[in-house]
């Protein structure tokens, strides 16, 4: 939904998979990437990141988020025997 939602407003969305032959674009074709609450569910996160610099352009810009699971909201939380729900952006 958010990928039908964003492209009438994007110049080009695409949704791709990094591990398995990489994403569907050319060497340096990208000006940003937004790589938000990924990395840390990923098996070999070094092979995505290079694919993530791979399509990038020189100077490009990564924009990539991971979850805080240090923010005094989750430690509290964890104390609790609660499992913190990510939330923070």
């Amino acid at each position: 939904d958010a990928l039908r939602r964003a492209r009438p407003r994007m110049g080009l969305v695409v949704r791709g998979e990094l591990e398995h032959g990489g994403l569907p674009l050319a060497d340096g074709c990208a000006d940003a990437v937004l790589f938000s609450e990924i990395l840390e569910h990923l098996v070999d996160p070094d092979q995505a990141l290079d694919e993530l610099r791979r399509v990038l352009r020189p100077g490009g810009h990564l924009m990539l988020s991971t979850p805080n699971l240090a923010a005094w909201y989750n430690r509290a939380l964890l104390l609790a025997g609660v499992q913190p729900v990510f939330s923070e952006v």
